[in-house]
């Protein structure tokens, strides 16, 4: 007997541009309307850390030096973590309503990735209802009003696209659709790692045959690989293991000018 997952999926192409645009918006509105409050709640608990790492390292430090990475979110690798306070601080210096704007704004996003992700087996009613409950749920409502849970999102909206991209996979051409699913696999697992286990999740996704799936999912276990090496360079010296060391000629010691100097917003 066939299962949900083997039928013909719903295709969200089927949707025209007005559908669309309608989903989106309805979306948009929603998403303000429930979490639009968490631009006024100004800096968490641990975002004072978040911003002063950011601040002192760049992208080079904790994408590349593997001390550095795990570092920077103690026991877990997740650099997408400082690089989000990096690009925060670049483009909104010290302002908390545009650092919370930007979170509200990638969670309309991962909103909209939810719904078409959903349009895979979904019609557009419960497509949508089911965005608006992923709203509307505590977890994502704490989400929203912490920066320093930004990742999450991002790991999220990756990996959503990710599987979607698998599953698109299947189409003609459907080579870009997989080197594109393993990119967005590697920002997911960049962004945090309860999004490793991925990969498996793929793998027994109840399509095709078993050895095509593996063959699909080859590029996103060599990730898988490469992650949990550079996780063993990351923590190897809080094991008391040696490991060889890797330059970090692009370490900034210092404040970026103009960064303390700029007081939050109330």
């Amino acid at each position: 007997m066939a299962t949900t997952f083997e039928k013909s999926p719903i295709s969200p192409r089927q949707d025209t541009s007005r559908v669309r645009l309608a989903v989106a918006l309805m979306l948009l509105a929603l998403t303000f309307a429930i979490h639009g409050d968490a631009l006024w709640m100004g800096f968490g608990r641990d975002d004072g850390g978040g911003l002063v790492q950011a601040a002192r390292l760049s992208p080079a430090d904790y994408f590349f030096d593997p001390p550095t990475s795990a570092a920077i979110s103690g026991g877990s690798i997740s650099p997408w973590h400082a690089l989000v306070y990096d690009v925060d601080i670049l483009l909104f210096v010290l302002d908390s309503r545009w650092h919370h704007f930007h979170l509200v704004l990638v969670l309309w996003l991962t909103s909209l990735a939810t719904y078409f992700l959903l349009r895979s087996w979904l019609t557009p009613d419960w497509s949508l209802l089911g965005t608006a409950l992923f709203l509307t749920g505590a977890p994502t409502l704490y989400v929203s009003h912490e920066e320093m849970s930004s990742h999450y999102l991002y790991g999220l909206i990756f990996c959503i696209l990710s599987i979607q991209c698998f599953l698109s996979s299947k189409e003609p051409h459907g080579g870009k659709y997989g080197a594109a699913s393993a990119l967005f696999y590697l920002l997911s697992v960049a962004s945090k790692e309860i999004y490793v286990p991925l990969p498996l999740v793929l793998l027994l996704y109840p399509a095709e045959n078993s050895r095509r799936r593996l063959q699909k999912t080859l590029p996103h276990w060599i990730i898988l690989a490469c992650h949990a090496i550079w996780r063993y360079l990351a923590f190897a010296a809080a094991w008391g293991m040696k490991f060889p060391s890797v330059p970090t000629w692009s370490r900034r010691p210092e404040i970026r000018p103009g960064c303390a100097r700029v007081p939050a917003s109330p």
